[in-house]
């Protein structure tokens, strides 16, 4: 199976589950850019991605993040995170090293889970960051962002 359709069956798998999250939870919010974007950062940067979600307070966000991920040379790690108000300090980080050579289509699947809580009451911007390591190019393919804002606890 070539790269390209796995990345579409886990766009595929992504929207089902959103589909069936979402009548669990009181709202959701979803962005979802084709493509490739690159960085060479070595501070976190916005992938692109944004949902704006109003919570109540103290409720349960659930976020989930899933893209493709390459590097152009060998031994550099990528660093990618949900933030929730913040474009330059994730909630959670991720550390991995993708496979190599964004030339040849190779791309490994990136899905990064979490959950916010004690979110105070209010409107709330949630993002996808992401870095590199000093000296590489990092590449990000068909980028998803999933949110899930739930009744307070």
């Amino acid at each position: 199976m070539a790269y390209a359709d796995t990345i579409r069956e886990e766009q595929a798998t992504f929207t089902t589950t959103a589909n069936l999250i979402d009548g669990l939870l009181i709202q959701n919010g979803q962005e979802t850019l084709a493509g490739t974007v690159s960085t060479t950062s070595i501070t976190y940067v916005d992938a692109g991605l944004s949902v704006v979600r109003t919570t109540a307070a103290s409720a349960v966000v659930i976020g989930l993040a899933i893209f493709g991920a390459s590097v152009a040379s060998t031994g550099h790690a990528m660093y990618a995170g949900l933030s929730v108000d913040s474009t330059s300090s994730p909630s959670i980080i991720i550390e991995f090293y993708p496979q190599l050579g964004y030339t040849d289509g190779r791309q490994e699947i990136i899905t990064i889970p979490y959950i916010f809580t004690g979110l105070s009451a209010g409107s709330h911007t949630f993002r996808l960051l992401w870095k590199v390591d000093n000296g590489a190019t990092a590449y990000m393919t068909n980028r998803n962002l999933l949110i899930f804002a739930g009744v307070s606890s």
